[in-house]
C-alpha cells in the first residue's frame, strides 16, 4: 500500500513520516528528476505501508521544481492514499491545497496537525462539522508529543480505500463550473479511445483544462497529440470543441481569466467550511514566537546572532566529539599493531595498514559529522533556520539574490550535492544559476575533517574559532562572487520574497537524532565505498615500482611534477598530491595525508607545515573545485559541459587567489 504524505512546508510532515516510520526510512531521487524524497516502511498489523514524505507545497498550481514533483507523483503515480496534513492553526491557507486533492479523486485521509497551537491562538475546531463538510475522515494531531499517532494508523489499516470515492465541492456549490467540467470531461472521454487518460481522472482534467492549466494542456497534447494532427474528428472535438466551451463559459459568467474565476470560488468554499467549523473563543495566550522574533529577526542584532549561532555549532561539535575522536584514534592504532604482530607477509600487512591508516584518519572524525547533522538538525526543528533565510534577505538582495536561496545555500553545510539540487526551487533562472554556481563555497561537511585536524594541530587553543572562520570565509567569498555574476553574466530581477516563519517549537531529540543518523550514515557509506576504494589507490600509488622509497613512487612523481605551480605556498608534494586526489572526496584529503604519514601522522603534518601553510592549505581546500560529484550534478542542472568546466577552473582560480592572499596577510603579521 503505497501513501503520500501531503501538506504545506512546516506543518509537521516530517515528524509524523518519522514517527510513522521510525528507522526504517531512506532518502531517494523521483524517477527523472534530482528532487529528493524521502520514502520509508511501516509495518503494522497485516499491511506493509511505503509511506513518501512529499515536498511542501502550498497548491497544486506548481511553480517551483518542487512544487511541481509533489503534484507530478500525485498526478501520474496515483498513491493507495493521500494523508494531507493541515496546520490547525491556519485553516484557510492550508484547506485550498485539500480542496485540489478532492479534485483529484483521491482517497484522503486528513491529519488535524497543532490543535495545541490553535488553542493558545484563541480557535477551537469543531472536528465532527469538519468532517461532515469535506466528507473525509479526519484525526486530531500533536505530533511532536507523539498524540494521535496510534488513532492514524488504525484508520489507515481499517480504511476501505477500494469504497471510497472523493469528489470536489464544486458539485453542491458551483454549478456553473460543474456543468463545465462535466462537458469537456465528455470530450475526453471521446477522444481517448484507448483509456490512456482515465488514470489521471477525467474530471480532474477537464476542470484543468476550464483553467486553462498549461502543464495540463501539454500533458493531454503529449498523449492524443499524433491523433489529433491527422484526425479530424479529433481535431473537431478537441481543438474546436474545448476551445468552444472555454469561450461560453467566459460569457456565461462574464470574466476574463477562469483560473482566477476558479480560485475564487475555491476560497469561498474554504470559506463556508471555516465558517461552520472555526470558533473563536477569547484572547490568544502570549505568543513566544512573537516574542523571540523581536530579537531574532531584529535588522542590528539578527545577523551577529546568526554567526554566534554558527559558532556555537562548531564549538559543540567540536568539544563534545574530542573524547570520542581519541577513542577512535586508539583504536586504529591498536589495530595496526595487532596486524604487524599477526601478519606475516610484511607486503599484506602493508597494504592493510595503509588503507587502515587512510579510513581511520576519516572515520576518526565520524563523531564531528554526527554531531554536526544533530546541531542543524535541532535548529531546523525549532525553526530557527527560516528565521535565518528571512535575515539574510535584504542582504542577499545587495548581492543580485534573495532569501529563497539561503535554504540551498543553508543546504551546502551538509553537502554540496542536495545544496545544487535545491536550486530548482528558484523561480528565476539567473538566480538560480547564481547560487548554483556559489554553493560549492559553503563549506560541506566532507571538509569539515580537513578542518579538524588542521585546526587542532596548528591552533589547538583556538579551533573552534579557526573553523568558524573557514565557514565565514567561505561565505565572504561567495558573496563576492555572486555580486561579479550578478554584474557581468547574469541579471537578477527583484520578483519580492514572501516566507512564512514557523512558529518555535521544542526540538525533538527523536527526530533530531533519527535525522542525525540518517545524514550521518551516508557519510559512513561514503567511507565504506568511494574513501575505501581511494584508499587502496592511494596506497598503491605510494608503492609502485615496488621496493622504491616513497619519494620515488608513481604517487611522489605526480606531486613533484605538479609541485613548481604550488611553490608560493611552499607546500610539499604529499599536501599537492592530497589535493590533487581530493577531487574523487574532499575527505581523500585526510586519507591520503594519513596513508602517506603512516603512524606519525599529526606529527608528520606538524613538521611539514608552518601556521601560514597550514592556514592557506585549508583556504584552498575551502575553495577549490568541489569534488567529482558536485561537478557531475552541475553539468545535470545546468546541462552544459562548457559550464561546468567554466566553474570547476573558476574555484580553483578563486582557490589559489584567497588562499595566497591569506598566506601573504599571514606572514605580514608575523606568523612565518
Amino acid at each position: 500500500m503505497k501513501i503520500a504524505l501531503a501538506g504545506n512546508p512546516n506543518v509537521g510532515k516530517s515528524v509524523i513520516f518519522n514517527a510513522l516510520t521510525g528507522s526504517h526510512q531512506h532518502v531517494a531521487n523521483f524517477p527523472g528528476c534530482t528532487v529528493e524524497h524521502k520514502e520509508g516502511k511501516c509495518v503494522f498489523g497485516e499491511k506493509t505501508l511505503t509511506i513518501l514524505d512529499l515536498p511542501g507545497t502550498y497548491s497544486l498550481s506548481a511553480y517551483s521544481e518542487d512544487e511541481r514533483v509533489s503534484r507530478h507523483f500525485l498526478i501520474t503515480e496515483r498513491p493507495d492514499l493521500v494523508i494531507n496534513i493541515i496546520d490547525a492553526s491556519n485553516l484557510e491557507r492550508n484547506l485550498y491545497l485539500t480542496v485540489q486533492l478532492q479534485e483529484l479523486g483521491l482517497p484522503i485521509i486528513i491529519v488535524l496537525n497543532m490543535i495545541d497551537l490553535a488553542k493558545s491562538k484563541g480557535f477551537e475546531i469543531d472536528i465532527n462539522a469538519l468532517k461532515n463538510k469535506l466528507n473525509l475522515p479526519v484525526i486530531p494531531m500533536i505530533a511532536t508529543k507523539g498524540k494521535g499517532t496510534i488513532d492514524l494508523l488504525n484508520l489507515i489499516l481499517n480504511y476501505d480505500i477500494a469504497n471510497t470515492k472523493t469528489s470536489t465541492g464544486f458539485n453542491q456549490n458551483q454549478k456553473c463550473i460543474k456543468k463545465y467540467e462535466d462537458k469537456l470531461t465528455e470530450i475526453l472521454e471521446q477522444i481517448d479511445e484507448q483509456g490512456q487518460l482515465k488514470r489521471f481522472n477525467y474530471h480532474w482534467l477537464g476542470l484543468k483544462l476550464l483553467e486553462q492549466d498549461s502543464l495540463v494542456l501539454d500533458l493531454i497534447n503529449q498523449i492524443i497529440f499524433e491523433k489529433a494532427a491527422s484526425n479530424e474528428k479529433y481535431n473537431t472535438l478537441y481543438l474546436k470543441g474545448i476551445d468552444q466551451l472555454i469561450h461560453s463559459f467566459k460569457d456565461e459568467l462574464n470574466i476574463e481569466d477562469t483560473a482566477v474565476y476558479i480560485t475564487n470560488e475555491r476560497y469561498k468554499l474554504i470559506m463556508d467550511i471555516i465558517s461552520s467549523t472555526l470558533i473563536k473563543r477569547g484572547k490568544a495566550s502570549t505568543n513566544l514566537t512573537s516574542m523571540l522574533d523581536d530579537v531574532l529577526t531584529d535588522k542590528y542584532f539578527g545577523i551577529p546572532i546568526f554567526f554566534v549561532s554558527l559558532w556555537a555549532i562548531f564549538t559543540f561539535t567540536f568539544t563534545l566529539s574530542e573524547p570520542f575522536v581519541f577513542m577512535l584514534e586508539g583504536f586504529f592504532s591498536l589495530l595496526t599493531e595487532i596486524i604487524n604482530k599477526i601478519v606475516i607477509n610484511q607486503s599484506i600487512a602493508g597494504l592493510m595498514i595503509g588503507i587502515i591508516n587512510g579510513l581511520g584518519a576519516i572515520l576518526v572524525f565520524i563523531p564531528n559529522i554526527f554531531l554536526l547533522y544533530f546541531a542543524l538538525a535541532v535548529f531546523e526543528d525549532s525553526g530557527y533556520l527560516s528565521r535565518a533565510a528571512f535575515i539574510v534577505d535584504k542582504w542577499l538582495e545587495k548581492i543580485g539574490l534573495h532569501g529563497k536561496s539561503f535554504i540551498p545555500l543553508m543546504l551546502g553545510f551538509g553537502c554540496t550535492v542536495p545544496a545544487i539540487m535545491a536550486t530548482r526551487s528558484i523561480r528565476n533562472k539567473a538566480d538560480r544559476m547564481i547560487t548554483l554556481s556559489i554553493a560549492p563555497f559553503i563549506s560541506c561537511s566532507a571538509r569539515l575533517p580537513v578542518y579538524v585536524l588542521f585546526a587542532g594541530i596548528f591552533f589547538p587553543d583556538h579551533a573552534s574559532l579557526v573553523i568558524l572562520l573557514m565557514y565565514i570565509i567561505g561565505i565572504i567569498v561567495g558573496i563576492i562572487t555572486a555580486k561579479i555574476l550578478n554584474t557581468r553574466f547574469y541579471q537578477h530581477e527583484d520578483h519580492g520574497f514572501i516566507l512564512e516563519l514557523p512558529e518555535f517549537q521544542k526540538p525533538q531529540l527523536k527526530t533530531a537524532l533519527k535525522e542525525m543518523w540518517l545524514q550521518g550514515s551516508h557519510f559512513i557509506k561514503k567511507a565504506g565505498t568511494i574513501i575505501f576504494l581511494a584508499s587502496f589507490l592511494v596506497w598503491i600509488m605510494s608503492n609502485i615500482p615496488f621496493g622504491a622509497s616513497l619519494d620515488n613512487t608513481v604517487l611522489a612523481i605526480i606531486g613533484k611534477f605538479i609541485e613548481p605551480l604550488f611553490s608560493p605556498f611552499g607546500w610539499k608534494w604529499e599536501f599537492i598530491s592530497a589535493l590533487l586526489l581530493g577531487l574523487l572526496a574532499k575527505e581523500v584529503v585526510v586519507a591520503t595525508l594519513g596513508i602517506l604519514g603512516g603512524s606519525n601522522f599529526y606529527e608528520f603534518i606538524s613538521t611539514a607545515m608552518t601556521i601560514n601553510q597550514a592556514f592557506s592549505y585549508m583556504v584552498f581546500i575551502l575553495l577549490y573545485t568541489p569534488c567529482i560529484a558536485t561537478l557531475a550534478v552541475i553539468k545535470s542542472e545546468t546541462g552544459s559541459w562548457r559550464t561546468t568546466l567554466f566553474l570547476g577552473l573558476g574555484y580553483i582560480f578563486v582557490a589559489y587567489t584567497i588562499a595566497l592572499f591569506f598566506k601573504m596577510i599571514l606572514i605580514l603579521i608575523g606568523f612565518s
